[in-house]
């Protein structure tokens, strides 16, 4: 979503001490989904890396 405006989805569910699996729900996504169960934030530095895939 916000990687529309050229943002990412992480920075800004940061700044609202979400996490960007907020995001990923909203688009669908099951990455964020696995990034949770881990407890991770790896989602995010895929999104810096142009990828919304989980990996």
């Amino acid at each position: 979503m916000n990687r529309i405006t050229g943002k990412l989805d992480g920075s800004m569910n940061r700044i609202n001490g979400k996490l960007d699996v907020s995001m990923n729900r909203i688009n669908g996504k099951l990455d964020g989904s696995m990034n949770r169960i881990n407890g991770k934030l790896e989602h995010v530095m895929m999104k810096v890396n142009g990828s919304t895939t989980k990996t």
